[in-house]
């Protein structure tokens, strides 16, 4: 739908011929179609069964190759668990290839051109590979970020050198956005300054008898 990021097919269609039959199923179950978005998926399997998913933030002018994952479904999230990767076939492969678009800022210039087009200084985009061309999914203007402890708690040995060097290279650019402190700032309208006044007082007001 065009308000939210809910994927609501969890299948890909095939043709025109199934895309029909999937909008006379919801007019029938009473689901309205508008504001209902039909996407079109370019992407081409990894290997039988496995696909593929990359992405490379903007932060400020810095363009930054992230990290690729691979999973089960066309639907790539948050990819393969370690134990998942130790067992694909693929595994050394992928491994090495992500050391080299991430190490290598692989395509730094491409994304600078799809970000700077969107008018986007602060994103993540996902994109896929179609014949060997890049297709860009989406940019995220909010990409949920997980703290070190859940980036790094059940990764593959193999990737954690390569994905420790990217997140460096995040944090580093969000740091160079940070400005020096120029005092503080004057709060005006009393209900910011009732706020202010009230906020110490809240876990004792709030605190049972």
């Amino acid at each position: 739908r065009d308000y939210d990021h809910l994927i609501a097919a969890r299948k890909l269609l095939h043709g025109q011929g199934e895309l029909d039959t999937e909008l006379a199923r919801l007019r029938a179950e009473g689901d309205p179609l508008l504001g209902r978005l039909v996407i079109e998926y370019a992407g081409t399997e990894a290997s039988p069964g496995i696909w593929f998913r990359g992405s490379a933030y903007r932060v400020g002018d810095a363009i930054i190759a992230h990290h690729m994952a691979l999973d089960d479904t066309w639907l790539v999230k948050s990819g393969f668990d370690a134990a998942r990767l130790e067992q694909f076939d693929g595994r050394d492969g992928f491994l090495e290839r992500e050391r080299a678009f991430v190490t290598g800022n692989e395509h730094a210039e491409l994304f600078r051109r799809v970000f700077d087009i969107a008018g986007i200084q602060y994103g993540r985009a996902d994109f896929g590979f179609e014949n060997g061309t890049i297709q860009i999914y989406e940019i995220n203007t909010n990409p949920t970020h997980g703290a070190p402890r859940d980036v790094f708690a059940d990764i593959h040995p193999g990737r954690e050198p390569t994905q420790r060097f990217s997140e460096e290279r995040l944090r580093d650019a969000l740091n160079a956005l940070d400005t020096p402190a120029a005092g503080a700032v004057k709060l005006t309208g009393w209900p910011l300054r009732l706020q202010r006044r009230l906020f110490p007082l809240l876990p004792r007001m709030l605190r049972r008898p």
